[in-house]
Parts: structure tokens; C-alpha cells; sequence
């Protein structure tokens, strides 16, 4: 599977034809400044998106695997206007980072935040933390931690 990388210009570039990549902090024909630069294979320079940098593009370029379908990345989140519910995107990708992953979803490249997977089986990983029996135990966890952050704040008011 190919990786590409957004380019400053809106378009993009396939990692293949990438020789090395530098901190630039150059500004494009547009006047746009550019964090990182790619050399590509033919010698010409082309200006990477123009927020990253260089740590960012190395992170772009680790490997990507696909999901096996059933992974669904859940997110809870509770407030006062809008009450109770859970964010569920299907798990379409992993990106490896040495011995961990990160969750890649259609409508969020990838996740770094602090997650929740539910499992094929319906079990609930938290990351670094336990495995939920089931998506009930998760929200029943999910609801006491957030009964006790309120309590907290209250208690600090």
C-alpha cells in the first residue's frame, strides 16, 4: 500500500518518489511558509503541508496496515446541554508505531487521544488501561468517572 504525504500546494506526493526530507522553514511560491521539504527522486523540491514538521512527517511515513473489519473506536462524552452518548467510527487502518498502534478511522485520520476500541466480541479495551467485559461495563466506568470529575469541580467551587 502506497503512502502519500499532503504537499503545500494542496496536492499529493507519493512517499516512493521521496529521496530525503528537511526542516525548511522556507516560504513557497505562494509566500506560504513551509515546515518541511522533500527532495524527490528527479532532484526537484517540492514543500510539504506547511504546519508540519519534521517529527510530524516522520510519523506520517510509518506503516499503515489495514483493520480487520469489527474495531469500532468509541469515544464517551457527557455535558450538561447535550447529555450522555458515544462517538463510534469503524477502525478502517492501524499506523505501527514500533511495539503500539494508533487507530486510523474514515472521518479522523488517526487518533492519538486517549481511546476506547470495542472489539468483534464486544469487548472494550481502554488504552493502557483494563479490558471491559462489554460495552455496558464500559459505560458503567465511563458514567462513575465523570460523576466523580463533577464532584471534584464542585467541590473546588
Amino acid at each position: 500500500m502506497a503512502t502519500f504525504l499532503d504537499t503545500d500546494m494542496s496536492g499529493l506526493i507519493n512517499a516512493d518518489c521521496i529521496e530525503r526530507i528537511y526542516q525548511s522553514g522556507k516560504k513557497n511560491k505562494y509566500g506560504k511558509l513551509v515546515g518541511a521539504t522533500a527532495v524527490l527522486k528527479d532532484g526537484s523540491e517540492v514543500g510539504l503541508e506547511f504546519s508540519w514538521k519534521i517529527g510530524v512527517v516522520r510519523h506520517k511515513l510509518l506503516p499503515v496496515i489495514p483493520a480487520t473489519p469489527g474495531f469500532v473506536l468509541m469515544k464517551y462524552e457527557c455535558s450538561k446541554g447535550d447529555g450522555e452518548y458515544v462517538i463510534k467510527s469503524p477502525i478502517i487502518a492501524w499506523r505501527l508505531h514500533g511495539d503500539s498502534v494508533n487507530p486510523i478511522t474514515p472521518d479522523q485520520e488517526e487518533t492519538e487521544d486517549w481511546y476506547h476500541i470495542l472489539f468483534p466480541d464486544g469487548q472494550v479495551y481502554e488504552q493502557s488501561g483494563p479490558l471491559y467485559k462489554d460495552e455496558d461495563d464500559w459505560l458503567k466506568v465511563m458514567r462513575e468517572e465523570m460523576e466523580n470529575e463533577a464532584e471534584k469541580k464542585e467541590e473546588k467551587a
